[in-house]
């Protein structure tokens, strides 16, 4: 048995009671697991600016260093990381969410937020701007140029994305529309080119008023609900709040009852869809 000095209680003189020591007699520590943990504890709260400042200078000074370990470390154990990081996101959702929104609050108006874009813009791309219009790469529809209708790109001459806002959001809704059809077990091949090619068949207008777009969206011609897979004789251009009112309506029910029905327009949907003989014709490419 040995006495710890802090503490004066007796336990059994191993290292699952007592800290390693070469220096001393028995090869342990005077002071047992528990109080040199509280110990340590206060330590670290009594010097804990003088500690991380360490910290960021032994990283500052061994960054490369670092950094390679953290990247061999990761490949050696990529699946298990990657495992145990599902698994705890899946347990920590709220808190996780909570964290986010807290972290925001602190930090909107710098770095990756609304605010620090809109100073970095005007500090470096301001004196770019023409003040004209801009022409987005994926709808064709032209915008002014400015941070409200385009992203930022350092890259670019005029320091703007090529793709407005609203097609950038509707880049991103891809991802969903096909993991909601995997999730249902339908067919999802819809590309960009297919769009491309949708957008250019429809003269960039709303498939269904036959008017230019100001939010654009992609409608499923068969809802999702119904069966309606995500592939290109399924998706027409319409406008979000067309879209929205159409919401799962058999297509050619819903239109023949909206003031904008016309025929010539539900006649090119049809040529779009491949529809022969009352039946879509759905193409997988």
């Amino acid at each position: 048995m040995k006495k710890c000095s802090k503490c004066g209680e007796s336990y059994p003189a191993t290292s699952e009671w007592f800290v390693k020591r070469k220096e001393s007699n028995d090869g342990l520590q005077t002071n047992c697991r528990s109080c040199k943990s509280k110990y340590n504890k206060q330590y670290r709260e009594s010097h804990r600016d003088i500690l991380l400042e360490k910290e960021r200078q032994y990283y500052l000074n061994n960054k490369e260093l670092l950094r390679a370990s953290q990247k061999l470390y990761y490949d050696k154990n990529k699946s298990d990381i990657t495992k145990k990081s599902k698994i705890y996101r899946a347990d920590n959702r709220t808190k996780i969410l909570a964290s986010k929104k807290k972290y925001y609050a602190k930090h909107k108006t710098t770095t990756r937020y609304k605010g620090y874009t809109n100073r970095y813009y005007n500090e470096h791309h301001a004196e770019k701007e023409t003040g004209g219009s801009k022409v987005c790469t994926y709808c064709r529809l032209t915008f002014d140029a400015t941070i409200e209708y385009f992203g930022i790109d350092k890259r670019e001459c005029n320091g703007l994305t090529g793709k407005c806002r609203a097609c950038r959001t509707l880049t991103n809704k891809k991802y969903k529309h096909v993991r909601n059809s995997k999730d249902r077990l339908l067919i999802s091949t819809f590309s960009e080119e297919d769009w491309d090619e949708c957008l250019i068949f429809f003269d960039h207008k709303d498939a269904y008023t036959g008017l230019p777009m100001k939010i654009i969206s992609q409608d499923h011609v068969i809802p999702l609900s119904k069966g309606g897979s995500y592939v290109r004789r399924n998706i027409v251009a319409c406008e979000k709040n067309i879209n929205s009112s159409k919401n799962n309506s058999n297509m050619e029910d819903w239109f023949r009852k909206q003031s904008f029905y016309n025929k010539e327009r539900l006649n090119k949907i049809y040529k779009w869809i491949g529809l022969k003989n009352n039946i879509q014709q759905l193409s997988l490419y």
